[in-house]
């Protein structure tokens, strides 16, 4: 029985392991399946520690790095209910964030990623193994990276930007389907176009509530957490900032596309229902009268005119064959006998192709 405020392992979770990175300009050292106890020796001493928490499964260990690192309570927390929207939460002497980790083959799969940084001292936390920081691994051996020379907030920025460069692959595919969705909402409308568009235009807004929270909390570490954050970073961290608020621009944009198409389907869909009306409406009063000259002739009286007349049968087949002429001529010309495609004499509709989503970096960004 676990009493109230007790940690507690998500359902299916992985099991934990560590990875501990000590790093500086002159050397590294990495321990893979690492303890907890020899993760707190490395992290003592003027290098910079990466502490990665791999798996959610091992309640014991987030309860160690509660009382031994001074993780607070609430962040492990976050973590172990997998909380899906980012924050950002800067503490006396720590700054914690939640961000969202897309997959790396970038389909439109999101999990939560947590970040803790405080001194020297990084610590994330990843709900399952990848190999989403296997390019970080690569630079941080590398001694001529950046981030080797760097202090451990500029390894937070990198892995900050790294999600948000995961983010452009997974909006690239919504912005292709909306812009295939556009071509046949303007060629051949029909209602599985419209669930089509339905399911994508949901996609994008999910995408645009997670990006907002995004730029809001890398805004927040950026203002609020200058103890931690040094000045050299401040502008890569402004900058990743900026290109969130591309891609939340972005989606945007194609939400207000989306609903624009939407728009387009169901006045198509209605002129053609309208056409189709149009052309019933027509048929049934050309056939009104005829329908009453043969009904009209078609009583049973004795004596009714031209009942004895030689050409009588001949001469109501003129005046009903005259009368539906007039008519059809009347509704061709007014055009409620057409039933081609909407838009068929219309101007053509230029697609607009959803803009793009590549960004650039200044050279002075580029040289990281």
């Amino acid at each position: 029985m676990l009493g109230p405020g007790a940690l507690t392992a998500p359902a299916g979770a992985e099991p934990t392991r560590l990875r501990c990175t000590r790093y500086q300009a002159g050397g590294i050292e990495v321990a893979e399946g690492a303890q907890l106890e020899q993760c707190g020796a490395l992290s003592s001493g003027a290098r910079n520690v990466w502490l990665e928490v791999v798996g959610l499964g091992s309640v014991a260990l987030f309860q160690d790095l509660q009382s031994k690192l001074r993780v607070p309570f609430l962040a492990l927390e976050e973590v172990l209910t997998n909380a899906m929207r980012p924050r950002c939460e800067v503490l006396e002497d720590g700054l914690f964030l939640i961000l969202p980790q897309p997959a790396s083959s970038g389909a439109l799969e999101i999990h939560t990623l947590g970040l803790f940084l405080r001194g020297q001292t990084l610590i994330t936390f990843q709900s399952k193994p990848g190999p989403f920081f296997d390019e970080l691994h690569q630079r941080l051996r590398d001694a001529s990276s950046r981030v080797r020379s760097q202090s451990i907030d500029y390894l937070m920025y990198r892995i900050i930007d790294l999600v948000v460069d995961r983010l452009f692959p997974v909006i690239d595919p919504l912005a292709q389907q909306l812009e295939k969705i556009e071509t046949e909402a303007t060629t051949k409308p029909s209602p599985l176009v419209l669930r089509r568009l339905y399911l994508l235009i949901r996609e994008v807004r999910s995408l645009e509530r997670m990006l907002l929270p995004l730029r809001d909390s890398i805004a927040s570490a950026r203002h609020g957490g200058h103890s931690m954050i040094q000045p050299t970073t401040e502008p890569f961290l402004r900058d990743v900032q900026d290109h969130v608020a591309i891609l939340a621009e972005l989606c945007a944009h194609y939400s207000a596309v989306g609903r624009e198409i939407r728009e387009l389907v169901h006045d198509e869909l209605n002129l053609r229902l309208n056409q189709a009306m149009r052309l019933l409406t027509a048929v049934t009063v050309i056939f009104i009268p005829l329908s009453f000259v043969t009904s009209l002739y078609g009583m049973n009286f004795k004596w009714m005119p031209e009942l004895g007349w030689r050409y009588g049968y001949f001469a109501v087949l003129a005046v009903l064959g005259v009368a539906a002429l007039l008519l059809v001529l009347y509704f061709r010309r007014i055009g409620w006998l057409s039933a081609g495609s909407p838009g068929s004499d219309e101007s053509t509709v230029e697609e607009s192709a959803p803009a793009q989503t590549e960004r650039s970096r200044g050279s002075n960004i580029e040289s990281r």
